[in-house]
């Protein structure tokens, strides 16, 4: 089994924050879901911090992952 490692960095953006997220390395193969799913997590990380509900995590997964299966899908 491959071992990856996520590391979160905040820095200082004016009266924000800035989250940079680094996950490496991706396992092979899990490129499109990993990306699909952290951007799932952020967005709902996203809207909690704004104070709404998030939209559903399951449909809004299923959405990003078919993005980025057409970004990320073998040429």
């Amino acid at each position: 089994m491959l071992d990856s490692t996520v590391r979160f960095e905040l820095e200082p953006a004016g009266h924000r924050v800035k989250l940079v997220l680094t996950h490496r390395p991706i396992l092979p193969g899990f490129e499109a879901r990993t990306l699909a799913g952290w951007h799932t997590l952020l967005d709902a990380l996203r809207a909690r911090l704004d104070g709404t509900e998030p939209p559903d995590g399951g449909e809004t997964m299923r959405a990003f992952l078919r993005q980025y299966d057409a970004i990320v899908a073998p040429r």
